[in-house]
């Protein structure tokens, strides 16, 4: 394979998580080789320990798959051609993050001692819960909240507060 047709496939694959896990940073996926063409394992193992060594993707410490990074989603998302329909749906993605990063600052008054319910804030912003999982688990991987308790408690971190007052219109 060229140097231009794996740059070609570690793009292909970045896609391919991101179609699987619809936006999502966390999930594990199984068939990424079939569906971008690539049958031949160790070359896919090529391909995946570019993408991780760039931080765009990680290897699942349980079972078996591959998460994209925040960084990954990123890239992916910066990819899309302006205008078109996928860069109106990652606008809708990006939006959604910065609700809920103001939801969860407003719920806890910018007080990282102060937990609240990740369902609760969808539910107060109208959403269903996987959209809710969708944003928190963006939010959680860039570090700008946390998990405090079982039953989907979290809290901001000081980063998640400190980017809030930093950036908040």
């Amino acid at each position: 394979m060229t140097i231009n047709d794996r740059q070609a496939k570690r793009e292909e694959f970045l896609r391919a998580l991101y179609e699987d896990g619809d936006g999502k940073v966390m999930h594990i996926t199984y068939g990424i080789g079939e569906r971008i063409g690539v049958t031949d394992e160790q070359e896919l193992l090529v391909l995946a320990r570019r993408l991780e060594h760039d931080g765009l993707i990680a290897f699942k410490t349980t079972g078996f798959g591959i998460s994209l990074t925040p960084a990954g989603v990123r890239c992916v998302e910066e990819s899309f051609a302006e205008g078109s329909p996928e860069a109106e749906r990652v606008a809708q993605k990006q939006q959604d993050r910065l609700d809920y990063l103001f939801a969860a600052f407003d719920a806890t008054g910018g007080d990282d001692t102060k937990s609240f319910n990740f369902r609760e804030i969808g539910h107060g912003l109208g959403w269903i819960e996987t959209r809710s999982e969708r944003a928190m688990e963006f939010l959680a991987n860039e570090e700008y909240i946390e998990h405090w308790t079982m039953g989907g408690n979290m809290r901001m971190t000081m980063e998640g507060i400190k980017w809030v007052e930093d950036n908040r219109p």
